[in-house]
């Protein structure tokens, strides 16, 4: 009779820990949770030329029944940059998210992606934006031959950090003699 009690008791220990694991909230199963739906998830450009930006509004609206939190947007290449709304969106309402598209060393097709990560009860939204980018003529440059060149370069758009990326068709440059109040630099 004293074995088969602690066996007893063990096992209901064995059963019982592993009920007790925590629940994790799955929006997925919650028919209370918002809806992010865009009326337009993928937008063509059509074509442009090198050195014309791209904006474009991606409206969406929250269908569900709680207010929608969109925590992040990252997009699929540095040449293009999304902003959202940082408040929580009600039930009901709308909202935009932004994408700018920096053509700068882009030529041909050109299609770019965003995942939007929020709240919503679909799981991520994926936007994508297309079109074709056609070279800037060499005769409708502004830049001669060997200057920095918006053809030649790659830019990233409004960011958070600033920070852009530049290429260039001379790999030194010459600024002569660099002084720091008075002092030669070599």
């Amino acid at each position: 009779m004293y074995k088969t009690i602690p066996a007893f008791f063990l096992l209901s220990i064995a059963f019982s820990h592993g009920k007790a694991q925590s629940v994790v909230y799955d929006p997925a199963q919650d028919m209370n949770a918002p809806v992010l739906a865009f009326r337009e998830p993928v937008y063509d450009f059509g074509t442009i030329r090198q050195g014309e930006n791209v904006k474009h509004d991606y409206v969406f609206t929250n269908t569900g029944k709680s207010p929608l939190v969109i925590s992040d947007a990252r997009s699929s290449c540095g040449c293009l940059v999304p902003s959202w709304p940082k408040e929580p969106i009600p039930p009901g309402k709308s909202g935009i998210v932004s994408l700018y598209f920096n053509p700068s060393g882009k030529i041909g097709p050109q299609a770019k992606q965003v995942t939007v990560t929020s709240n919503n009860r679909n799981g991520t939204v994926i936007l994508t934006i297309k079109g074709k980018v056609e070279a800037l003529p060499a005769a409708e440059s502004p830049f001669p031959p060997g200057s920095v060149s918006p053809a030649k370069s790659k830019a990233v758009g409004p960011s958070e950090t600033g920070a852009a990326e530049m290429r260039f068709e001379k790999t030194t440059i010459d600024f002569g003699t660099i002084t720091q109040p008075g002092i030669p630099i070599s």
